[in-house]
């Protein structure tokens, strides 16, 4: 995962946090987020969600549609790359959509977006309110405007 002066500060806990109030850093959270809902076992999914979720109507929506499943281990094999990302700031210090671009292990393009509020100490994952609302798209590539992630050297 990519991490910069930007955050994560502080990776010990449910999930990573610490990041600027900045859309750099509301991207990066929006990345950190997206996995640690995505890998979170059964027994840890509970703790991510609420360290990482705006406490709404959303979450407890998501949280009962993930209760039905049973997630086994992320497969090493298929694990996306982040490639870029974009942000359209409603209001640059409350809130922002942040578009990521992640290249699948197939070879595709995804674009997941990701809308995100500060909380006065950190960014939080607002989910939508229906979980069957389609947060991930096919896309050919990023778009010319997006920023791409550049991974340390």
């Amino acid at each position: 995962m990519p991490s910069a002066d930007a955050g994560p500060t502080d990776t010990d806990g449910a999930a990573p946090a610490g990041f600027d109030q900045s859309g750099f850093g509301a991207a990066l959270a929006a990345a950190h987020y997206s996995v640690a809902l995505d890998t979170a076992s059964d027994k840890d999914f509970g703790a991510v969600l609420n360290a990482v979720t705006v406490d709404d109507e959303g979450r407890r929506l998501w949280a009962a549609a993930r209760a039905g499943l049973k997630i086994g281990p992320p497969k090493t094999d298929r694990v996306p790359t982040l490639e870029a990302w974009s942000s359209t700031p409603e209001d640059p210090i409350q809130q922002t959509q942040v578009h990521l671009y992640w290249r699948q292990y197939d070879g595709s393009m995804t674009e997941q977006r990701r809308q995100m509020m500060w909380n006065g100490e950190d960014w939080r994952l607002q989910l939508p309110h229906s979980p069957q609302s389609p947060e991930l798209r096919a896309v050919q590539a990023p778009p010319e405007q997006a920023t791409p992630f550049d991974p340390p050297a």
